[in-house]
């Protein structure tokens, strides 16, 4: 992945357990503003702001393995 912003919470430490985060109803797309396509969103592990893939620059179609 190259090119990402860092979140925007500075006073957020970044030590989220995965199994903890909870996707809320109606997450929209920060870029487009949708609330359809979750299953296509990348939600921040921070502030938990959603983007569809498809709605990045440039367009994902697969969602990497990693950080």
């Amino acid at each position: 992945m190259h090119s990402y912003a860092p979140c925007h919470l500075s006073n957020v430490d970044g030590q989220i357990d995965p199994s903890l985060i909870v996707i809320l109803v109606g997450l929209w797309c920060t870029l487009c503003g949708q609330s359809i396509g979750v299953a296509t969103m990348l939600v921040c592990d921070r502030c938990s702001r959603g983007w569809h893939m498809a709605c990045l620059t440039p367009p994902l179609d697969q969602v990497s393995v990693g950080k």
